[in-house]
Parts: structure tokens; C-alpha cells; sequence
């Protein structure tokens, strides 16, 4: 079973890096492509050697949230409801506050 690299801590990323071969500079460059970048699969990581991704690839696994609904109420309404769904099917209900104009009425 591979862990979800979104979810490691940055020590934990390194020392697993580390534990395959790769460097320090490695992990932490791993580390700020997963945040910046937000690629979807592993063999879409930059900075990184293909070498060590294919050797974290029987460890690790990217596993982000996708959207299963969103729920558009009427225009009048300043919030919308969002559900999510975790890489295990998992729903994550959530809203959202849209801007609204401000100033004198």
C-alpha cells in the first residue's frame, strides 16, 4: 500500500527519500513542486531524477480531493455547497463564501 505524498510532513517526505536513494535538496525540491505545482502524478514531478520518482513510485502515490458536486442555489445567495470526495471515496462536504459587494446601499 503507498502513502499519499500530499499528506507527509516535510521530514517524513525526506527521510523516505532519503531511504531510496535520493538526496536532501531532492526531497525538499519534491517537496515544493507537490505544493506549487500540484501535479497529479508522480512522473509529472519536476526537479527531480526519474530514477529516484520510479523508486518512490512503489511507496508513494499523489491522492488529492475531487469534486463530485457543486451546488449552485440562486443567484441571490452568497454561499454554495461543495462536495468533495477523498482518493477513498470519503465525502467532504464544505461551503463557500462568495465575495459580496460592499459599500453603502
Amino acid at each position: 500500500m503507498s502513502m499519499n505524498a500530499i499528506g507527509l510532513t516535510p521530514s517524513t517526505l525526506s527521510a523516505l527519500v532519503l531511504e531510496h536513494g535520493g538526496t536532501p535538496v531532492q526531497a525538499r525540491r519534491l517537496m515544493a513542486d507537490l505544493h506549487r505545482r500540484r501535479p497529479s502524478r508522480l512522473d509529472q514531478v519536476t526537479g527531480v531524477s526519474h530514477r529516484l520518482i520510479d523508486r518512490l513510485s512503489g511507496v508513494l502515490s499523489i491522492d488529492r480531493l475531487r469534486r463530485e458536486q457543486l451546488d449552485r442555489t440562486d443567484d441571490a445567495s452568497s454561499t454554495r455547497k461543495l462536495l468533495l470526495a477523498t482518493c477513498d471515496g470519503q465525502p467532504v462536504e464544505s461551503v463557500v463564501f462568495l465575495p459580496t459587494a460592499t459599500g453603502p446601499a
